[in-house]
């Protein structure tokens, strides 16, 4: 998952994509999102915080260009 690619959900910019599967990587300074959609396309975000992603559902909003969590309504990354 070197390259960013938004999944077939998500690339119209209206669709909420839901992700299935996301892993937190820091990369220097940068927090990287590796994320699955529940189409099996994947992408890989830099975000700004750390997200706390231990089973955990992630809900990407390119609309509003953020992340949402889905147990924490007030937790959101925007996306970079």
């Amino acid at each position: 998952m070197a390259d960013s690619y938004l999944g077939s959900g998500a690339a119209d910019g209206k669709t909420i994509a839901v992700v299935t599967r996301a892993e937190v990587h820091l990369l220097g300074t940068d927090t990287i999102l590796h994320l699955q959609y529940e189409d099996g396309s994947q992408a890989a975000i830099r975000v700004e915080g750390v997200a706390e992603l231990q089973g955990e559902l992630v809900i990407c909003d390119y609309e509003k260009m953020e992340l949402r969590f889905w147990k924490s309504k007030t937790q959101r990354y925007r996306i970079l």
